[in-house]
């Protein structure tokens, strides 16, 4: 049985829409990998092709998750930003596509199935355009420390030295 891990509620109901069991990963928790030590933190972005039926859109998220999670990874949110014009016509799988569903999908995995993810989402036909972003690969990267202030009493976030009030 596979597990979605989500850590916002919005994430939870969107993927038990899709029939997959899903648990909740606290924030600024961190996943490990065996080989390395930790795994980095990434955010896909991806926009696939405009369908009526929300079942391909589920099947589509529910595919890219299970690559993560088979490979040891973990899912922390999936959020589905709707169908959006393109700013620009886009060609994909031998047709031009002027809208698309936008969907944003975050999750710590090692570069090696990141890879194999890409591979699938040149391969899908669904798929119009996609990207990853490494967010961080240590915990202070992904989740800012509140520092105190000099005598001041009030907290600092660690933003390149601004106090913020």
């Amino acid at each position: 049985m596979t597990i979605l891990w989500a850590t916002s509620i919005h994430c939870a109901a969107y993927i038990s829409a899709s029939n997959v069991p899903c648990r909740f990963i606290p924030a600024g928790t961190r996943t490990l990998c065996a080989s390395t030590g930790t795994m980095p933190l990434y955010e896909l972005l991806c926009i696939a092709a405009y369908s009526a039926e929300s079942a391909l859109l589920r099947d589509l998220i529910r595919s890219s998750s299970r690559l993560v999670l088979d490979n040891g990874g973990a899912v922390r949110g999936v959020q589905y930003w709707g169908r959006r014009t393109l700013p620009q016509r886009a060609r994909a799988h031998q047709q031009w596509h002027t809208e698309g569903d936008y969907f944003l999908m975050q999750f710590d995995t090692n570069p090696r199935t990141l890879e194999t993810l890409y591979g699938r989402l040149r391969a899908d036909p669904r798929v119009v355009k996609y990207t990853a972003l490494k967010l961080g690969d240590k915990l202070q990267d992904i989740v800012p420390s509140v520092l105190p202030a000099s005598g001041s009493g009030i907290g600092r976030i660690g933003m390149g030295g601004k106090t913020i009030q």
